[in-house]
């Protein structure tokens, strides 16, 4: 049995099923996360890769009847972005758990978290002029990677959000350790959680809690 290689990838749409939406923005899309957004939307967070191996996120906003559109809110950002995970909070603003990439040759990366409003705008509320509607978090290690973001509540029932990942200990550069990150309903860090919001686990020392400095 022989393998035939195609330069191009033939799809024929008159077969696809009802009830499936199809839609195309590069040479690849990578599909990461869907959530509700608002009465009528829903978004799925999308990574998008060219031909030539040049990747940025991208979100597609669409409706019941098919209708859609695609958002690239994220280009402000140095660096490569990698988005992981999208939820909404009751004002309907769209929460975007991400990675950044500072530099290839060091390594260097830290959590971006963006908002956008119901238009699919960033939220210039947040951030700077530079990069509007991004916050931005570190661990005090040189490489730390989100891998998932969320809605939750505190023990009194205010809103709240968790981001989970892992960071690797400087001292150890191959020690990789979990990381969590609390916010409040604004994005600002809880300063109840760990060291002002952060927490990193060494799961070699039960029980001990790792900030890092």
């Amino acid at each position: 049995m022989g393998l035939i290689a195609q330069a191009e990838w033939q799809q024929d749409l008159d077969l696809t099923l009802t009830g499936w939406l199809v839609s195309d923005a590069g040479w690849w899309e990578e599909l990461e996360d869907i959530c509700v957004w608002g009465e009528e939307w829903a978004a799925a967070a999308v990574q998008v890769y060219s031909e030539n191996g040049i990747n940025s996120p991208a979100l597609y906003k669409w409706n019941e009847y098919g209708s859609g559109e695609w958002l690239f809110p994220f280009n402000s950002a140095t660096g490569q972005v990698q988005i992981r995970q999208i939820s909404v909070d009751g004002d309907q603003r769209l929460w975007c758990g991400t990675n950044i990439e500072n530099s290839v040759n060091d390594l260097t990366s830290t959590w971006g978290i963006w908002i956008l409003n119901l238009s699919g705008d960033v939220d210039s509320s947040i951030g700077d002029e530079e990069t509007p509607g991004l916050m931005q978090f570190n661990f005090g290690s040189s490489f730390q990677e989100l891998h998932g973001f969320s809605a939750a509540a505190l023990p009194d029932s205010q809103p709240c959000w968790m981001a989970t990942g892992m960071v690797l200990n400087p001292c150890c550069f191959h020690k990789e350790m979990p990381a969590l990150l609390m916010l409040d309903s604004n994005g600002n860090p809880l300063s109840t959680f760990g060291d002002s919001g952060r927490v990193i686990v060494d799961v070699s020392l039960p029980g001990i809690a790792d900030t890092l400095g």
